[in-house]
Formats: C-alpha cells, sequence, structure tokens
C-alpha cells in the first residue's frame, strides 16, 4: 500500500524529508491536490529535495487549479512581486471558501481601497479564530477604519489574540490603547477577551 498523506505530513515534521517527498509523490501521483501542495511545499523551503522556487510554483499552482484555498493562499503570496492581479485572484478564489489567511491576506490588500470590505473580511476570519485577523480587527476597531470605532471590542480581540499567541507587540498595542480608555472599559474588554480566547484554545 502506498505511503498515505498523514504519513507524509507526520515525517515532514519530524524532519524526515525523504519519507515525505515520497509520500506526497505517491499521493500527486494519484492525483490528490493536497499531494501536489505538500511537494510544492518541500520544493519551495529545498527539504529533502533540491531547492526549486519554479518547480514548487507549478506543482503548488496543480493544486490551486484543483481548489485546494490552501493552495490557492499560497500561490497569491508567490504571485504577488511579479502579478498582483492574478495574486488577487488567487487570494478571493480562497477566501471565498472561509479561509482565514486568504481572507486577512485579502483584507490587507483591499487596504485603504475599501476598508468597509477589509473590515468585514478580518471580522470573518477573526471569528475563525485566527490570531492575525484578530489582530487586525482589533486594529481596525479601536482606529474606527471601515465603520464606527469601538475601541473596547476591539481592545478585546486584542487581549484574545495576546491570549492565543502571547504577542509581546500586541500587548504594547494594548497597553497604548489602554490610555485612551477608562478602568470600567478597560476590565470590560479584558474580560470579553477571555471569553473570546477560550472558544478558541485548544
Amino acid at each position: 500500500m502506498p505511503p498515505s498523506l498523514d504519513l507524509g505530513r507526520e515525517a515532514a515534521r519530524n524532519g524526515r524529508f525523504d519519507s515525505a517527498r515520497r509520500a506526497f509523490e505517491a499521493a500527486a501521483d494519484r492525483g490528490e491536490r493536497e499531494g501536489f501542495f505538500e511537494l510544492g511545499l518541500l520544493y519551495w523551503y529545498g527539504h529533502g529535495v533540491p531547492r526549486s522556487l519554479e518547480k514548487a510554483a507549478a506543482l503548488i499552482r496543480l493544486a490551486a487549479e484543483k481548489g485546494l484555498p490552501e493552495a490557492q493562499h499560497q500561490l497569491g503570496l508567490i504571485l504577488w512581486p511579479t502579478d498582483k492581479t492574478e495574486a488577487e485572484t488567487w487570494t478571493l478564489r480562497a477566501a471565498e471558501t472561509g479561509h482565514p489567511p486568504a481572507m486577512t491576506r485579502l483584507a490587507e490588500i483591499f487596504g485603504d481601497r475599501d476598508p468597509k470590505a477589509a473590515r468585514a473580511l478580518l471580522q470573518r476570519a477573526a471569528a475563525k479564530g485566527h490570531p492575525p485577523a484578530m489582530i487586525g480587527f482589533g486594529h481596525v476597531l479601536a482606529g474606527g477604519l471601515g465603520g464606527p470605532p469601538d475601541p473596547v471590542e476591539g481592545m478585546a480581540w486584542l487581549y484574545a489574540a495576546v491570549a492565543l499567541t502571547g504577542d509581546k507587540q500586541v500587548e504594547r498595542d494594548i497597553h497604548a490603547l489602554a490610555r485612551a480608555l477608562n478602568a470600567r472599559q478597560v476590565s470590560a474588554a479584558h474580560k470579553c477577551g477571555r471569553d473570546i480566547a477560550r472558544k478558541f484554545k485548544t
């Protein structure tokens, strides 16, 4: 029986990249989109294979064309320096599936172009427990970008992100934001942030 994708991923996590490559190649030979994607990542980082960004991009594109959101998101990142239009198209396709990193990236792309849409994307991704989106949504709420400001809720999302990641820069952002709020508001934000984080802690 050929090795499974799960065995390949376990091998990659443990640094056994030759075994991982064989498993991913077998999956790609079976036409599995995850096999193309995982094999592409090996070539991207040069793990167990000679590093080849060109081969990595080709494999990841195959997975993206087969509808794998992770590959669509990654292809968008790969293409961004050379073809922003196609990169945005792939990022949008991934975001439409509800892929949190893609939604977060698309919000970054929209930026000043469509702050309301960027805010909505960050809200959706944050609600899935994606820490970068939680941080972005917290800042957007606090600053009132794309909608009315809500510094208390914004701080709550930042507190939740810190609870999940321990990000020191976000802690500093919280302290800076707290200077504009009263003690009751800070306490409410802290409690709400703990409640949000509790939903996503494993």
